[in-house]
């Protein structure tokens, strides 16, 4: 890796770390006890942009870093299967493989539910999906 490849990295690194603190820190001291980011528009907004950070840090370490690449090559190296498909697959769906398995696991041990207290509304669930594949 160059010099300035190493730039680009710091870059992110200190973009990523900048959007999602600015955005998260002040959502943990907002958020009241016993509330979720999904009762408030506020809450929800900063929620959904602190997940983004990584993905707004690296559309604009690329676009303010032209003489590594381009954003349109940056794109493009996107959309290129670099392992079978099927192993793509296996990263969407195993994470939601698991937390059904310790929510079967938690009822059946009689703890309280773990994770879909969140998703109590369902149609939230394509919105947090989306933000976590990005």
């Amino acid at each position: 890796m160059s010099g300035e490849q190493y730039g680009r990295l710091v870059l992110y690194l200190v973009m990523t770390f900048g959007i999602t603190w600015v955005c998260w820190w002040p959502l943990a001291f907002l958020i009241p006890p016993g509330a979720g980011v999904f009762t408030n528009a506020t809450f929800s907004s900063l929620y959904i942009v602190g997940g983004l950070g990584p993905t707004f840090a690296a559309l604009l370490a690329v676009a303010l870093t032209p003489q590594e690449g381009s954003l349109a090559s940056y794109g493009a190296s996107l959309t290129q299967w670099r392992v079978p498909r099927e192993w793509y697959l296996v990263a969407l769906l195993l994470p939601a493989v698991l937390a059904f398995t310790l929510e079967l696991l938690a009822a059946w041990f009689g703890a309280q539910a773990l994770f879909f207290p969140a998703f109590h509304d369902l149609s939230r669930l394509p919105l947090i999906f989306l933000t976590m594949i990005l």
